[in-house]
C-alpha cells in the first residue's frame, strides 16, 4: 500500500478526521493516523485503483481543502511486525523547508536557498528591479524560483516546457508560494514545485 501526507488547515477535531476517514474509504483507502497540531493526515491506498488526485477530491468534497499533498516516506517491513523508516528519504513539506536569503557582495543580488532532504542544498539567485526571476532545479525533482511579479508564472511556463520536451512527462507537480523578506526591503516570492515522487 501507498501512503500519502495531506495537508488539510481546517482539520481541528476528531469529528473531522473521522469524516476524513469516512470519505477516503469509499476509495477504498484508510486513514491511516492524524495530527491536529500539523492538520496533517496519512492515507493509505492502493494506486492500481486509486489515484492520488481522488484522495484530494474526496477529502474537499468532505468539506476540508487540501493545502498540500505528498508521498509518505517509503518504509521497509520486518518480519517482527516493525516497520523501520529510511531517514535519508525523509521528505519534507514545502511549508516546512527554511529558506535561506542572502545578499551577494554586488548589493543586488539575493540568492535564496534550502536544504534539500535528498542531501543538495539548491541556491536560485535574483537580480533586483529585474523581472527574471532566478530558478534552480533539484536533482530529486524539487524546483523553485525566485523573483517579485510573475514568479509563479515563470515556474509554471518552465515546467511546460519541460513536459514538451519530454522531460517529467509523468511527473505530478504540486505547485506552491510563500515569501520571503528581500535583503534590500519589501518581499521576494518563491514559487516551488514539488513532486508527488521523489527521485
Amino acid at each position: 500500500m501507498d501512503r500519502i501526507v495531506v495537508t488539510a488547515p481546517a482539520m481541528a477535531s476528531e469529528q473531522h478526521l473521522d469524516a476524513i476517514g469516512t470519505a477516503v474509504s469509499a476509495l477504498n483507502a484508510s486513514l491511516v493516523e492524524g495530527n491536529m497540531q500539523t492538520r496533517q493526515v496519512i492515507v493509505a491506498f492502493d494506486q492500481t485503483t486509486t489515484t492520488l488526485d481522488q484522495i484530494k477530491a474526496a477529502i474537499e468534497q468532505a468539506g476540508f481543502a487540501v493545502a498540500a499533498a505528498w508521498f509518505a516516506p517509503a518504509t521497509d517491513h520486518h518480519g517482527d511486525g516493525h516497520e523501520e523508516h529510511d531517514e535519508s528519504s525523509a521528505w519534507i513539506a514545502p511549508q516546512d523547508l527554511a529558506f535561506s536569503v542572502r545578499l551577494l557582495s554586488d548589493r543586488v543580488t539575493a540568492e535564496v536557498g534550502y536544504d534539500c532532504p535528498c542531501g543538495c542544498t539548491p541556491q536560485a539567485r535574483f537580480q533586483k528591479d529585474t523581472t527574471e526571476a532566478g530558478h534552480e532545479h533539484c536533482c530529486c525533482g524539487r524546483a523553485h524560483f525566485v523573483g517579485a511579479d510573475g514568479t509563479a508564472a515563470q515556474l509554471e511556463n518552465y515546467l511546460a516546457e519541460r513536459r514538451a520536451e519530454g522531460e517529467d512527462a509523468d511527473r505530478v507537480y504540486e505547485l506552491s508560494e510563500r515569501q520571503v523578506e528581500a535583503p534590500w526591503g519589501g518581499v521576494l516570492t518563491i514559487a516551488f514545485a514539488d513532486p508527488t515522487r521523489p527521485r
